[in-house]
């Protein structure tokens, strides 16, 4: 993937995210199902009978749901029979991904810079605090406008 295109795909991508941070906090207590049910009246009976299921299978979706062993499918389909859309998304809940590639490129070059140092300090050529700084800053800087595939190692 070219540099451009990649930090065009990132940013894209994090704008979308940055939409889906500002509704992170919103999951219900009970599952999705449940609470969309039961704001809607409609019993599991009900559903049940929309999706040709049974009142139990309905509650045993509600608990796959809230033990996240429900697939997208079948959310799908419950949304659906609701008279709903589902959709779903990622989300961070403190960091974007440019930070996120930033962290993670600072972390990877501080990996790296640790190991040779220690290399150059048992040759009595270790950097300097100053040096050591300088080139955190340079090497973070190199991943991140580097492939990114090697952050993820």
């Amino acid at each position: 993937m070219n540099k451009d295109y990649q930090k065009n795909y990132l940013y894209q991508i994090n704008k979308k995210i940055s939409k889906v941070n500002k509704i992170n906090n919103l999951m219900p207590e009970a599952s999705w199902i449940k609470s969309t049910r039961l704001a809607l009246g409609m019993s599991s009976r009900q559903l049940g009978e929309r999706l040709g299921l049974s009142a139990q299978a309905v509650i045993a979706m509600e608990k796959r749901e809230l033990s996240g062993s429900i697939n997208l499918k079948t959310l799908s389909e419950v949304a659906r029979a609701m008279g709903l859309d589902l959709a779903y998304g990622f989300f961070s809940g403190s960091n974007s991904l440019e930070e996120l590639v930033k962290a993670k490129a600072r972390e990877k070059a501080l990996e790296i810079l640790k190991r040779t140092n220690r290399d150059m300090f048992l040759e009595d050529q270790g950097l300097s605090k100053r040096d050591l700084k300088i080139s955190l800053k340079r090497n973070t800087e190199a991943l991140i406008n580097g492939s990114r595939k090697v952050l993820w190692d």
